[in-house]
């Protein structure tokens, strides 16, 4: 019975002590500097209806610092992540001995990776893609410039230092100096170009550098064999089909191209440029993404119109890729290596594209789409490639992808490699 009596007594006074703290925290009014206050009991948590209506501050989230502890290759701040929460998503949690890389970046790299950590790589790495100024950039490893200008205000040599650009350097000719600075400001260049393109000419000689290539093809190599979006010969539409929305800046003359086309053969034109169809009008296509949407048009026709808005070296989009996937032929205009990034090494047995760079006039152009789409065998030669094992540089070129997280790795590694570099030199120097 005495045995009872003390244990409500005890919980009488614990629950007082946790209601009067309570009180004392939730009321600054109350607050004694003289006076304890005793930590709660955990409760039950309620959240509130309205984040204006609680009297519960809300909690801004701490600086990452660099003692960093990392939860498998997640990188959780221990200023606001415990190691239960590491164990729910992670299934550990533990103090990581290899520093991460930070890169700040304004440029599109990152387009797929969900969140600002890069999963499953070598070496911890870490995107932040926001804040411009030079204290936020000071706890960066790398700084990538591009366009938009970002962070140009800031410059400091020990960062390893990255110029990324994604739009062709013939259209716009700014992008094209800092070539000339790579090696001496930038350690690093991503883009596009191929290191044989005669833009690489501009940097220059004896400078060490890192040079990563990336491609538009945002899907994996199975993806082109597939038969997902096969249509039989005879039940292909007999036009062209184009899809052009970028109506401004060009060099390739590809809207006078299609008019003058469009004399000589049918074609579905669905962009804003030229326009003479819509979406709509294909029934089973709708209800899609427009990625899905696209490529679900495109195989109902025979032709696509790969019309880049530039003719430049290794400039080749998801305009050239998107006819692979959905087994179309392309009537490509734009670079003149196009069959670099082909999915064969033999183009004489088995042709890809109808390159209107090999035709004199429109319509010798156009009389050879018309040869292809009326005989079958022939039309059938530019989609055998797809019978064939892939050439391995069309391996390589969609591994170059910067939508796979893996790419990104290989990125941050060679940041790791070129800070690592830049430290022995400053210490030799002060040595």
């Amino acid at each position: 019975m005495r045995r009872n009596q003390k244990f409500i007594i005890l919980a009488s006074i614990l629950i007082v002590g946790s209601l009067l703290s309570f009180v004392l925290v939730a009321d600054p009014k109350t607050q004694n500097p003289n006076v304890a206050i005793i930590p709660p009991i955990p409760m039950l948590e309620i959240p509130s209806k309205s984040k204006e209506n609680s009297i519960i501050p809300e909690e801004k989230p701490q600086q990452k610092e660099n003692n960093t502890e990392f939860c498998g290759n997640n990188i959780c701040d221990p200023k606001s992540e415990d190691c239960s929460t590491c164990e729910r998503d992670c299934g550990q949690c533990s103090s990581s001995s290899i520093e991460p890389i930070r890169i700040a970046t304004a440029v599109g790299i990152v387009w797929l990776v969900e969140g600002n950590t890069i999963p499953n790589c070598s070496i911890p790495c870490y995107f932040e893609r926001e804040g411009h100024s030079p204290e936020y950039l000071q706890n960066m490893d790398a700084v990538v410039y591009g366009e938009p200008q970002h962070y140009l205000h800031y410059y400091d040599p020990n960062k390893v230092n990255i110029y990324a650009h994604s739009e062709s350097t013939k259209l716009y000719a700014k992008l094209r100096e800092p070539y000339r600075d790579i090696g001496s400001k930038y350690d690093m260049v991503v883009s596009y170009h191929q290191l044989e393109d005669d833009v690489m000419e501009l940097i220059p000689k004896n400078r060490t550098f890192r040079h990563l290539m990336w491609s538009y093809s945002p899907v994996r190599i199975d993806h082109y064999y597939r038969d997902d979006f096969f249509v039989p010969f005879k039940d292909k539409q007999d036009d062209a089909t184009v899809f052009i929305s970028n109506c401004g800046i060009e060099n390739s003359a590809r809207l006078d191209l299609l008019r003058d086309l469009t004399k000589y053969i049918p074609i579905k034109s669905f962009g804003r440029c030229l326009p003479n169809a819509v979406e709509s009008e294909i029934e089973d296509c709708q209800n899609l993404t427009h990625y899905d949407q696209k490529l679900c048009i495109l195989k109902k026709f025979k032709f696509y119109l790969s019309f880049e808005n530039a003719v430049e070296d290794s400039w080749v989009t998801e305009k050239y890729f998107h006819a692979l996937l959905a087994r179309t032929i392309p009537i490509f205009l734009g670079a003149s290596n196009v069959d670099d990034f082909s999915p064969t090494d033999d183009l004489k047995s088995n042709p890809i594209t109808i390159k209107v760079s090999d035709f004199h006039s429109v319509e010798k152009l156009a009389q050879y789409i018309k040869k292809v789409g009326s005989d079958e065998e022939l039309y059938n030669t530019y989609l055998n490639w797809r019978k064939q094992p892939p050439a391995q540089h069309f391996k390589e070129i969609l591994q170059y992808s910067l939508d796979f997280p893996e790419t990104i790795c290989k990125m941050c590694e060679m940041v790791k490699e070129i800070k690592d570099e830049k430290k022995i030199k400053k210490n030799n120097v002060i040595n």
